[in-house]
């Protein structure tokens, strides 16, 4: 997955991300995904700022009701590191 990819208002902020990942050596097979996910959601969401309101992660920690909570952990605290 290229960063190309993310197409939401924090696209340059997941590439950059990314490309801190690849420099420091990282391999986090799971956050490319996530953050393409969590892309999507933004997109979705209609966000239009860089700053994220209580809200938007509210909404965004809805989004999977069907997942385990070692899921959701793994998913939302890749998004904090």
């Amino acid at each position: 997955m290229s960063d190309t990819d993310y197409k939401s208002v924090l696209a340059p902020y997941m590439a950059q991300l990314m490309e801190m990942e690849r420099a420091a050596g990282a391999v986090n097979t799971h956050l490319p995904g996530t953050l393409k996910a969590f892309d999507d959601f933004a997109c979705s969401y209609g966000l239009k700022d860089t700053s994220v309101s209580e809200s938007f992660i509210t909404d965004w920690l809805k989004t999977r009701i069907n997942e385990s909570e070692r899921t959701v952990y793994n998913r939302d605290i890749q998004l904090m590191a």
